[in-house]
């Protein structure tokens, strides 16, 4: 062997403790004692890698992950109608409590309608990040 040249050295596992044992390529297929176990082990190469390349037609099946997307653009589409109710039923109390003389029920009943108005906007945000989501995940 050259003295210039480089070893090549190669891994397996111990058939007995299963630590991964480092050795010279030119050991390979001879019986050496386990490092860890002290165990008389062969030394064998690692199987060659093997790369299984699909036909060109070859279309992968859909799995449930692959749907997330979908499910996750139906929870916007809910959180976007629950805001328009809220922004109706807001409207309406508001027009309710204003209709009137500015009595305290009317007011308790414009403050009610600015609150459903409020969350109806946060619902309204929520639903565009979800939406916005939905877009970016991977299909």
């Amino acid at each position: 062997m050259n003295a210039t040249a480089e070893l090549t050295f190669l891994k397996c596992a111990c058939q007995h403790c299963g630590v991964n044992i480092e050795f010279p390529a030119d050991y390979t297929e001879t019986m050496r004692e386990c490092p860890k176990c002290g165990k008389m082990t062969a030394l064998k190469p690692p199987p060659p890698k093997i790369r299984i390349e699909a036909p060109e037609n070859y279309r992968r099946p859909a799995y449930p992950e692959e749907k997330e997307s979908e499910r996750i653009r139906s929870m916007a589409v809910g959180a976007l109608v629950i805001s328009i109710i809220s922004l109706v039923i807001g409207g309406f109390f508001i027009l309710v409590g204003l209709n009137e003389n500015y009595q305290e029920k009317e007011i308790e009943e414009c403050s009610i309608g600015s609150a459903l108005i409020a969350g109806a906007v946060w619902i309204f945000m929520i639903s565009q990040i979800i939406h916005i989501r939905a877009n970016t995940t991977k299909d």
